[in-house]
Formats: structure tokens, C-alpha cells, sequence
């Protein structure tokens, strides 16, 4: 029952929806990530993480690179597991 908040797109929820999408996304691009958390919290079974992705997207298909300059914010939730899981994942390109 994740959410997905893309930039200029509308919100994606659901398995169902999410999965085909970074499906397609990893069967086109090797990722070339460089992650950065800026600050992060947790109270209870909330948490929150914000932070920066940056790096590119490799083409799979001989494409040019994807560039990657994005700020991101992720909610997550504790679940009776004891596993934390994302809950909604928000991102715009920084400037």
C-alpha cells in the first residue's frame, strides 16, 4: 500500500503499480547511484528520511546516461514484523 510521489506525474499506489514501473526502469538502466541521507528520524513505529540521490542511470540499450539530481523525501511505517518498510517516497530534481 506504498505510495510513489513522482515529479509532474501522478501518485502511484500499490504494489501492483509500483512494481512494473521499477521493473522497467532496472530492465533500461543499470543504476549509477550516489545516495546521500541528510537527516533522518524515527519516533515510535513513524520514521522519516530525507536526503539526495545523485550519480546517472546507465542505458542498457546504448542510450546517453539519465543524470541523477534529485532531493527526495521517504516516509516509513514499522510493521508487525519488525521490518521497516516505506510507506510514501517523494522526489523533485534539485536546481
Amino acid at each position: 500500500d506504498a505510495w510513489l510521489m513522482p515529479p509532474n506525474e501522478s501518485p502511484v499506489q500499490g504494489h501492483n503499480d509500483i512494481r512494473p514501473r521499477y521493473e522497467s526502469l532496472f530492465a533500461n538502466f543499470t543504476p549509477a547511484i550516489e545516495g546521500r541521507i541528510d537527516e533522518a528520524c524515527a519516533s515510535g513505529s513513524i520514521g522519516y528520511v530525507r536526503g539526495h540521490n545523485g550519480g546517472r542511470m546507465i542505458s542498457r540499450t546504448g542510450g546517453a546516461p539519465r543524470p541523477l539530481n534529485d532531493a527526495y523525501l521517504m516516509a516509513l511505517r514499522l510493521e508487525a514484523d519488525g521490518r521497516w518498510r516505506i510507506s510514501h517516497l517523494i522526489w523533485h530534481p534539485e536546481k
